[in-house]
């Protein structure tokens, strides 16, 4: 019978002690999420968060609206995500338990940041075509050449090489097979003459005698043209007796 007695005693402690001790804080979260423009955002992802891990998490219904139900914590920190949003983190109290808290969370709209792009103009550190150097000093001082310069081939997009010189004082052009003849002022003018009385042609600085400027390059190949009506003022580099119908420098693109 003692022991009996003492196991009632036990069991009556306990039951008064349960019904003595405090009930658990309970809280409640309700919330509504919103884009900057006021319109509701669906689908957000809420979460109570404690060490920067979500212990909590639900969704915005198609209100915006949220509930957390059963929180037995009043200083609560809340998460807010969604794609195409910056996210929000708050801080929220509740006073007292059994209280329910209500906040509202508006959603920025997230820009992408690029980092900063250096454009640079690379015409500023082009290297000059070496080919033009010479040609460029002979334009600027030697008045007994003609020159067609890389603006003016610019402007005329010539199909054949030939078609750059149709502006050309002292230059005559008949039709060829292909392309066109060129022939000098004052050199054979009449007859089979003109056929055969062609300029001496060079090409980047190579002697081709014989040769007709279009069968030796193409019109959208030239970077310059020098013409020398006759010995006068050609360049002591490019003089040749034989050439008695004149002489075309011919310096091409700098590849």
């Amino acid at each position: 019978m003692p022991d009996f007695s003492r196991s009632v005693a036990v069991i009556l402690g306990t039951i008064l002690f349960a019904a003595t001790a405090p009930a658990q804080a309970v809280y409640r979260l309700v919330g509504t999420v919103s884009a900057s423009d006021g319109h509701a955002v669906n689908g957000a992802e809420v979460s109570i968060v404690e060490r920067d891990t979500a212990v909590r998490v639900t969704r915005s219904d198609s209100a915006g609206r949220f509930v957390f139900e059963g929180l037995t914590t009043s200083a609560l920190t809340v998460r807010v995500r969604h794609l195409g949003y910056e996210p929000q983190v708050l801080s929220v109290h509740v006073t007292k338990s059994g209280r329910t808290a209500n906040i509202s969370v508006t959603l920025e709209p997230s820009v992408a940041s690029l980092d900063p792009v250096l454009v640079e103009d690379s015409a500023k550190h082009a290297q000059p075509n070496p080919r033009l150097v010479a040609f460029n000093e002979r334009r600027a001082t030697n008045s007994f050449g003609h020159y067609v310069t890389e603006e003016m081939l610019a402007k005329l997009r010539p199909q054949h090489a030939s078609d750059a010189l149709r502006t050309v004082f002292g230059v005559t052009l008949r039709p060829a097979k292909f392309g066109n003849l060129v022939r000098l002022r004052g050199c054979g003018v009449r007859g089979q003459a003109t056929e055969r009385a062609g300029p001496l042609v060079w090409l980047d600085g190579v002697r081709l005698p014989g040769a007709e400027i279009d069968d030796v390059t193409r019109g959208p190949d030239i970077a310059g043209i020098e013409v020398y009506n006759s010995f006068a003022g050609v360049p002591a580099q490019f003089f040749d007796r034989t050439a008695v119908c004149g002489t075309i420098l011919v310096w091409t693109k700098h590849r």
